[in-house]
C-alpha cells in the first residue's frame, strides 16, 4: 500500500504538532500537488526520503541535521541547532526540535517534488530562531547574541517573523543602533552579527531572497591596545594577587598569547610532553581552527602540577571575579593603564615582535588565519620605538643645557 508523503514521519519520534505543521507546509509550499491526492495517499515515496538526526558532540550538546536521500544519493544538511542537556533548557530545546522538524518538512515537500534546494518560506519567529543560535554559542560569542536579543525586543515586535525581513527593516536596526549612542565597532560587532543571522536564515531557506546582499557592512576603526612591557610583566610577576590562579593565567597569557576563553577551556588531556617541549594541543574557541603550540619552560611551570585529563589547568572563577582581582593586581604593581585579560595576548604579540621575531611566525603562535591582522601589532611597536626615539635627552642644545 502506498503512504503519503511524511506518513513515516508519524512514528513515535515526532509529536502530533509536527504532523498538523507539515500538512500545512505540504499546503503552503506545494499548493500545485492536488490536496485529494495527499490525502488519497497517491504519491510514490520509494527512494526519497528526509530523516531529522541527531548527533552528540563533544560539548555535551546534540547537533540536529537532516539525512537526505534522492535518487540513490544520500547528503547531509547540517542546520545548525543544537539541543542543551541541561535539564532547564527543556523549553528552549522544545522550541528548536519544533523549527528542526518544520525545515524537515520543508525539505520533504522539496525532494518529493525534484526540487530540492529551492527555497521557500517557513514562518519561523526571529526571536525563536536567535534563541536556537545562542543555544549553540558560549563564552563571549554567546554574551553577544543575548545582548542583542535584547536590543532587538526595543526595535521589533516580538511577533516578528523571519521571512519579514527586508532591506529597509535592517538598515532600520542600523538606525537603531546609533541612537543607541554606541561606539562605532561596537555599533559594527552588532550589525555584523545581525548580518550572520540573516546570511544563516537564507542559508537555511528560512528566506526566499537574501534581503542585505546590497548593503555594505560597518567597517572597524582601529583601536588602541594596551600591551604591558617586560619591565612590567616582571612587576607583576613580584606583586602578590588575591586569587594564585588568575595571576598564573594571565601570565602564562603573556607567556604563549592564548585567548582567555582557550586558556578557561584549557584541559591537561590537551598537554603533552614532546623531545623535550611542552607542547599545548587545542582547537580554538573563537576560529575552531586546530592548534599546535609549544610553550617555553617559563609557562610550562605557570600551569602547576599536572592533573587529571579532564581537569581545567588554570580553574578561573567567572569572568566578573577575574575582572576584579585583575585591576585591584595591576593597581598594586603601580601600572597606570587599563589593563584586561586579553591585555595578555597583545603583550605576548609586542614583546615577540620586539624580540625579534619575524611576523609570519608571530602569526602562527597567534593563531591567526591572516598575516594582516597581526600587521596591527607591527604598528603598535613602531608607535613604541618612537616613544622610546623621543625619550633621547636633549644632547646637541647646550644653551640649554647652561
Amino acid at each position: 500500500m502506498q503512504q503519503a508523503p511524511g506518513a513515516d514521519l508519524q512514528e513515535e519520534h515526532y509529536p502530533n504538532f509536527t504532523i498538523l505543521l507539515y500538512k500545512f507546509l505540504l499546503l503552503f509550499c506545494c499548493d500545485f500537488l492536488p490536496l485529494q491526492t495527499i490525502i488519497n495517499n497517491k504519491v510514490k515515496m520509494s527512494k526519497q526520503s528526509v530523516v531529522l538526526r541527531q548527533r552528540r558532540m563533544p560539548s555535551g550538546n546534540t547537533s540536529l541535521y537532516l539525512d537526505i536521500y534522492q535518487h540513490g544519493v544520500r547528503s547531509y544538511e547540517y542546520l545548525h541547532l543544537y539541543l542543551s542537556p541541561d535539564k532547564k533548557d527543556k523549553e528552549k530545546n522544545r522550541q528548536t526540535m519544533m523549527l528542526a522538524e518544520a525545515i524537515c518538512a520543508k525539505r520533504l515537500v522539496e525532494v518529493r517534488n525534484g526540487e530540492f534546494g529551492f527555497k521557500s518560506h517557513v514562518a519561523v519567529s526571529l526571536s525563536q530562531y536567535i534563541e536556537t543560535i545562542i543555544q549553540a554559542k558560549n563564552g563571549s560569542t554567546r554574551r553577544r547574541y543575548v545582548a542583542l536579543s535584547g536590543i532587538l525586543q526595543g526595535y521589533t515586535k516580538s511577533s516578528m517573523m523571519v521571512g519579514d525581513i527586508t532591506p529597509a527593516w535592517f538598515l532600520g536596526f542600523v538606525a537603531h543602533l546609533e541612537k543607541q549612542g554606541f561606539a562605532k565597532n561596537t555599533l559594527a560587532v552588532y550589525t555584523a552579527t545581525m548580518r550572520y543571522i540573516i546570511n544563516q536564515a537564507y542559508r537555511e531557506g528560512l528566506l526566499q531572497t537574501n534581503p542585505i546582499s546590497n548593503i555594505k557592512g560597518i567597517g572597524y576603526e582601529e583601536t588602541n591596545r594596551t600591551y604591558l612591557t617586560v619591565d612590567e610583566v616582571r612587576r607583576l610577576a613580584e606583586t602578590p594577587c588575591e586569587n594564585e590562579v588568575t595571576k598564573r593565567a594571565f601570565l602564562f597569557g603573556c607567556m604563549t598569547g592564548l585567548r582567555n576563553c582557550d586558556i578557561r577551556s584549557l584541559t591537561w588531556a590537551d598537554v603533552h610532553e614532546q623531545d623535550g617541549y611542552t607542547r599545548i594541543i587545542y582547537k580554538q574557541a573563537k576560529t575552531k581552527g586546530q592548534e599546535y603550540l609549544d610553550i617555553s619552560a617559563q609557562a610550562s611551570s605557570l600551569m602547576g602540577e599536572r592533573g587529571k585529563d579532564a581537569d581545567a589547568v588554570f580553574p578561573l572563577m567567572c569572568w566578573h571575579s577575574v575582572r576584579i582581582h585583575l585591576f585591584a593586581w595591576v593597581a598594586r604593581a603601580g601600572i597606570n593603564k587599563h589593563v584586561t585579560f586579553h591585555s595578555s595576548r597583545h603583550t605576548f604579540a609586542v614583546m615577540m615582535l620586539g624580540l625579534g621575531t619575524d611576523i609570519y611566525t608571530v602569526s602562527k603562535l597567534l593563531g591567526h588565519r591572516e598575516l594582516s591582522t597581526t600587521q596591527v601589532y607591527a604598528k603598535v611597536l613602531d608607535q613604541a620605538k618612537r616613544q622610546a626615539v623621543d625619550n633621547i635627552p636633549n644632547l646637541l642644545d647646550t644653551e640649554k643645557r647652561k
